[in-house]
């Protein structure tokens, strides 16, 4: 591609995402400033048009665009992320400057790699890592910014919290006031894999992770900590999956699903306790088939149990006792109709 082509796309295109990016981040940071009594001007940083210039050199640097286009992806979301990278950094020392006490806390999420485990900590500003703010693909990493006025700022999510809220409590506001469809297929997936990614390989087996086309006309969530659920078009709740460290339980996932329309579901049987307790009854069950054994399945056999939500939290905790009420379908297909005729014949 011409350098001057790409150079006047590039330049034009970036410097409007950043224009965007900043302005919504300084109205965003307005409003948490005057909700922490922090009365300081909010500092928008600079371009980058060191990045630019380097994005426009390696473009032109191929005659063909087919062998350069991918630099039009992951590259471009890298260099949008910083510009909200760049926008705490310069707010952090800012405010630095005029006498508070700001502190970085990054935690780890899930089975983390060494590069973000060697970035895990907290850290009085402005001695922290340089890489402290940044993130790679998948990373669910979360980086905590600490004025020092008992307040903190979570770096991506842009929510204040007091230091001394309990997580918990924190996790599960945060959970039910967000938009419920917060997500698209690709990104919820990648989520999904990365949830299930924490967990221990013997229950890991039992959440699906479905590829994103699956996923399409679904309502899709993911928790600020990186726990998934999602409600089909048909009222299914599939890909429930609480990952690791975060705050929100998995109790917390099923009832949001239940708020957004979930209506039924279907699990393997190690998983029958979680769901009984939680409001969904047994309607039917089928026998476990090696044929159709999960990815990473441990080796022990487990039937699948279809389930309808009535909030009758007594049914039977004992896998066995329902078997003995309710004989086995022949197959999945079956067993699932069975259910979805208990609950009005949807399918």
């Amino acid at each position: 591609m011409y350098f001057n082509i790409a150079e006047r796309l590039l330049n034009t295109t970036l410097s409007d995402n950043h224009k965007i990016v900043s302005d919504y981040a300084a109205e965003v940071q307005d409003q948490l400033n005057k909700q922490a009594s922090i009365s300081l001007k909010t500092q928008i940083p600079s371009l980058n048009q060191d990045r630019i210039d380097g994005l426009t050199n390696r473009i032109s640097s191929e005659v063909s665009f087919k062998e350069i286009q991918w630099i039009l992806g992951e590259p471009i979301i890298n260099f949008t992320q910083n510009i909200i990278n760049d926008f705490v950094n310069e707010n952090a020392d800012f405010q630095y400057k005029t006498g508070l006490k700001p502190k970085i806390t990054r935690t780890l999420i899930g089975k983390a790699c060494k590069w973000c485990q060697g970035l895990a900590g907290s850290y009085s500003y402005p001695d922290v890592p340089k890489d402290v703010y940044r993130r790679h693909e998948r990373c669910r990493c979360m980086v905590d910014y600490i004025p020092g006025d008992g307040k903190r700022q979570n770096v991506w999510s842009k929510a204040w919290k007091s230091e001394e809220e309990n997580g918990k409590i924190e996790a599960r506001k945060q959970i039910g006031s967000n938009i419920f469809s917060n997500s698209t297929p690709a990104p919820f997936a990648r989520a999904v894999e990365v949830a299930k990614s924490g967990l221990d390989k013997d229950i890991a087996w039992r959440v699906t992770a479905y590829e994103p086309e699956h996923y399409v006309g679904s309502k899709l969530h993911v928790s600020p900590g990186g726990s998934t659920v999602a409600i089909s078009t048909t009222g299914d709740i599939i890909s429930v999956c609480r990952a690791d460290n975060d705050n929100v339980r998995g109790t917390d996932l099923l009832k949001l699903a239940v708020e957004n329309g979930g209506t039924k579901l279907d699990s393997y049987a190690g998983n029958h306790l979680f769901y009984t307790k939680n409001g969904f009854e047994p309607i039917s069950w089928c026998k476990w088939d090696d044929e159709y054994a999960p990815e990473g399945w441990n080796g022990k056999p487990e039937n699948i149990i279809f389930y309808k939500y009535t909030g009758n939290s007594k049914a039977e905790l004992k896998p066995d006792d329902f078997y003995k009420r309710i004989s086995a379908s022949s197959d999945y297909d079956e067993a699932e109709k069975i259910r979805n005729e208990a609950i009005g014949g949807k399918s």
